[in-house]
């Protein structure tokens, strides 16, 4: 009687199948979690952004500021740009004083809002950052001419999730279009 201690062709041409078709159905679903992960990281800086700017801009009015901030692009500010030792940082001291200029600026001198770490200085995990106005309308940046829009985040490259918005009663609607 012969025994054969190897595989055989056949066998091992079995195996490289099913590793194929395994794989083949593993990477989709690969590519698809690591978009979702990248979408839930990013909302939860919308929340982070969204929640500062409706504290702050609370706190201004509490404080006898009638300004109101017009649509900015929020994307390039760090903590690390505008730490509580930078020699411009007196300029922000008043929270009552704030006008649209300083108004990104408060929000990490101040202590409302932590560090981003943006990928290259324009966007989080590839999505951009916008603070919608205050009193004026506008349909930049999927503001959508709603006044109840704190701040969105959108990435024109993806075509599943294409961004969030940041309501005024705290809750994420996401952006599907």
């Amino acid at each position: 009687m012969r025994h054969n201690k190897g595989f055989t062709l056949v066998e091992i041409l079995i195996v490289m199948v099913i590793a194929a078709s395994i794989l083949a159905f593993a990477l989709p679903a690969n590519k698809k979690a690591q978009e979702r992960n990248k979408y839930l990281a990013a909302t939860g800086v919308l929340t982070d952004l969204g929640m500062a700017v409706q504290a702050l801009r609370t706190d201004m009015a509490m404080q006898g500021s009638t300004e109101k901030f017009p649509q900015s692009t929020f994307f390039g500010f760090s903590s690390t740009t505008f730490q509580t030792s930078d020699p411009y940082s007196s300029r922000y001291a008043d929270v009552g004083s704030l006008n649209s200029t300083t108004f990104p600026y408060a929000l990490f001198t101040h202590g409302y809002l932590q560090s981003i770490p943006f990928d290259n200085g324009f966007t989080y995990k590839g999505y951009t950052f916008f603070i919608c106005p205050q009193e004026t309308a506008s349909t930049q940046h999927q503001c959508n001419n709603d006044l109840d829009v704190i701040a969105t985040m959108e990435n024109l490259n993806s075509t599943t999730y294409r961004g969030a918005r940041f309501m005024q009663d705290g809750t994420i609607v996401q952006i599907s279009e």
